[in-house]
């Protein structure tokens, strides 16, 4: 429909005429353009809270005691804690304190006297004889009181408690725990990690003798066998019963690989110790290692990494540069020449770098120190 918008989903033709994604370009008038314009009317003092004060007016009238009645006659409408009055009036009876239903004294301790069936020890009945009641005093006493022995009370002292004495045990739970081996004790086993074949083979051999032996150790080579002799002094023997069986934790018997795959987990001897994970170096947040200030480099890796590591507010680079030449004039001057005289490239750590700029700057502050007043060097320190 030209001029309105389309029943299906259409456009009015005012916005049709407006390009997508662009703005309509209006322009307000040059008293919107000032830093402090805001929209709208500014409410003064006496406008504010205007309709709390129209709602809830603090200089209303109140309402008078009859005007109060009449509302809670009309609307049944009571204030909060306020007991509905209906206004009955009932001859010797005061409603406010009066209760519907029978009043009955109190009981007390009615199950102490169901559970109490002996309450009165000294009376009789007359449901039973005397030798039944004699029978229940002597074999059911009261509670919380002894059965009474009919050969009477032992002729013992009060304080008299029957039962063993406790003795100390002279081994405690500490001694238990920790042990009281000697040091001979506490060694390793002799064949710890040994083959055990020895003493499965000597089950075949006997002593000349016709007594059978596990063993070889404490008994003379002249009470052995020849058998049994010649296969101690078998080499295949001997291999056998200094060799180690199993996989050492630490693989150092191995190289490292190049590079390790995720999954694995073979200990090269190249992982941290407890002590370095528990006192790690300073330098370790950021990847560096301790070994990494030992590793020899020349001259253009050192200038490289000085430059980048320290920056030029703690010391000029000049500086920097002269210590790393006195560091590796200093490892020329102990290695000059190689074996074959010929004159092998001059590496020095960063650690010996250190050590000269640490030197360098002592002497730099103590000279800059003794150039002070003695005025300057209290305002200093």
């Amino acid at each position: 429909m030209p001029g309105g918008g389309d029943e299906l989903g259409g456009h009015p033709a005012s916005a049709a005429t407006v390009p997508e994604c662009a703005t309509l370009n209006l322009k307000g008038s040059d008293a919107t353009k000032a830093p402090n314009f805001r929209f709208g009317i500014k409410q003064t003092t006496d406008e504010t809270n205007a309709a709390k004060k129209l709602i809830f007016p603090q200089d209303a009238p109140s309402n008078s005691e009859q005007d109060e009645r009449l509302y809670q006659k009309t609307h049944r409408d009571y204030p909060p804690g306020q007991q509905v009055d209906r206004h009955y009036e009932v001859k010797h009876i005061d409603l406010r304190d009066f209760r519907f239903g029978k009043s009955y004294a109190k009981e007390v301790e009615g199950v102490k006297e169901c559970l109490s069936g002996s309450r009165d020890a000294g009376g009789s009945t007359d449901e039973s004889s005397k030798a039944v009641e004699d029978y229940r005093r002597i074999c059911y006493p009261e509670v919380g009181k002894t059965a009474l022995s009919v050969a009477g009370n032992p002729d013992v002292p009060i304080d008299f408690a029957f039962g063993l004495v406790t003795h100390r045990d002279p081994a405690t739970v500490e001694e238990c725990l920790q042990g009281s081996y000697s040091l001979a004790e506490q060694q390793p086993d002799a064949d710890l990690g040994r083959s055990r074949a020895f003493r499965a083979l000597t089950k075949g051999f006997f002593l000349q003798d016709g007594s059978a032996s596990l063993s070889a150790d404490g008994i003379p080579p002249s009470k052995l066998s020849s058998a049994f002799q010649r296969f101690l002094s078998n080499p295949a023997f001997q291999t056998q019963s200094e060799r180690r069986f199993g996989v050492p934790s630490i693989r150092t018997d191995i190289a490292p690989p190049k590079k390790r795959r995720i999954d694995d987990c073979v200990n090269y001897d190249d992982e941290l110790s407890v002590g370095q994970l528990l006192t790690p170096a300073p330098f370790e947040a950021w990847g560096v290692s301790d070994e990494a200030f030992l590793i020899p480099r020349p001259r253009d890796k050192l200038l490289d990494l000085v430059r980048k590591s320290v920056g030029l507010s703690y010391a000029d680079r000049p500086m920097l540069e002269q210590a790393v030449d006195i560091a590796l004039g200093r490892k020329a001057t102990e290695h000059p020449t190689t074996q074959d005289g010929s004159t092998q490239q001059v590496m020095v750590s960063f650690m010996d770098v250190l050590n000269v700029f640490t030197r360098m700057l002592d002497q730099r502050i103590a000279q800059e120190t003794c150039s002070l007043t003695q005025t300057d060097r209290l305002r200093l320190f």
